[in-house]
């Protein structure tokens, strides 16, 4: 059986921002994609950085088609 993994990494720059706590994405936002789009969410990369967010987003599936689908909407 085959899994299928879609990746979508999102960066964004947080402008004047001069805290690292205010860098973290909050865990309700984090429960609320999850929730709604059935996606595993994740900080990666910029652990150490004030002014840079980058998160990866994945979702898996067996199925191709059901997955590209998802991915289209």
């Amino acid at each position: 059986m085959a899994i299928f993994i879609a990746l979508l990494t999102v960066h964004s720059h947080l402008d004047g921002n001069d805290n690292l706590k205010a860098a973290v994405l909050p865990n309700s936002l984090k429960q609320k994609t999850h929730h709604k789009f059935n996606v595993a969410i994740a900080e990666v990369d910029t652990e150490n950085s004030y002014t840079c967010i980058r998160l990866a987003v994945v979702y898996a599936s067996n199925s191709e088609t059901y997955l590209r689908s998802r991915m289209d909407n």
